[in-house]
This record gives C-alpha cells, structure tokens and sequence, in this order.
C-alpha cells in the first residue's frame, strides 16, 4: 500500500512539473527544484543542501531565528547529534504527510517523531509539528523553513521557552516552569 502511494505521489508531482513548465514560460528551473524538493523531503533520509537557497531563513515557536545556508546546516547537524547521542535510533521514528501550496508557493509538513531515549526507564518523547517550506518564486529552492507548532508530549514551545528547556522538565531535570531557560540563553 505504502508502494503505490509513493508510485502516485511521485507521477502527480512529475506531472504537475510537466504541466507548470508548459503553462509558465521559463519555469523549467522553478519546477525542476520543486519537484528536487518535494521528492527529498519526501524520501530522503540524508539533508541534500542543494533543494535550499543560500540566505534561508529559520524560524521556531520559541522565537529562535537563525539566517543563511551554514547556520541551517550546523543546525541540522547538531539536532542529528543530539538524537543520536540520547536517543535509540533503531526504536524511534518518524512520520510525516507533505502537502504542495500553489497559491502560496510552500511545501506544508505535518510530522509526528517518537523518540526512544538511550537512558533506563526514560519515557519516549512524543514530537509533534509543522513546517512550512516557502519557495523562492524565482529559483524553486526552500527560502524559509517556519516551524509553525511544534509540542513535545503534547506541551506546545511556546515563547520564550525552547525545546531545551521542555526537554529538561519532561526529563525532570527541572521543577516547575519558573526555573525553565529562556530560549537564546
């Protein structure tokens, strides 16, 4: 079943590419891209860097904001780290539906992660989100990435608090809210 909808999915967007290209002169860059992107955040286990534009944007709940190509990039692979340093790979998981936007030009994420810790008798973590991918009208690539909610075990980050300093009350590292750590501390 998870076969034949990938089959599906990929000949909407192919055709979609061939469809955009023909109606919309000079296209062919834009929905090439597009279709790079959309297959990538799709499929693909590994970042490929190519599908982004060199000033992107970052934004999360919390209000952290981070701008540019090798700030996203060291972003990515630090949370890669972080999982894999206190999480079980093989245990946890992700699932995520994607949806194009036409009219706004953004790729929709709608993704569910469960977590495993490493430590005896941790409780999962339950991650929930959406993010939006606006594409650059020009060039296809990804030119913003806006984590439009994201809650952890059905708490929402909310600002000025990060995913840290939830992560530290889910674990009990901390009492009560009034010790949390404002985000970009």
């Amino acid at each position: 079943m998870k076969l034949c909808l990938e089959s599906c999915y990929r000949i909407l967007i192919i055709t979609y590419c061939t469809v955009i290209t023909h109606i919309i002169p000079d296209t062919h860059t834009y929905s090439h891209t597009l279709s790079l992107s959309l297959n990538l955040l799709s499929t693909s286990q590994t970042v490929d860097y190519s599908i982004y534009h060199e000033n992107i944007s970052v934004v999360d709940p919390s209000g952290v904001q981070l701008t540019g190509i090798d700030n996203y990039k060291n972003s990515i692979k630090f949370m890669q780290q972080f999982i894999n340093f206190w999480f079980q790979e093989k245990r946890s998981g992700i699932q995520y539906r994607l949806v194009y936007d036409f009219a706004r030009s953004s790729i929709k994420v709608s993704w569910h992660a469960v977590l495993i810790p490493k430590m005896p008798l941790g409780k999962p973590l339950h991650v929930d989100g959406i993010s939006m991918y606006k594409l650059d009208p020009e060039s296809g690539k990804i030119i913003e990435h806006k984590f439009e909610t994201m809650s952890i075990n059905n708490t929402p980050i909310v600002p000025p608090y990060g995913v840290f300093s939830l992560l530290q009350q889910e674990w009990g590292l901390v009492g009560t809210p009034g010790n949390m750590i404002p985000a970009g501390y």
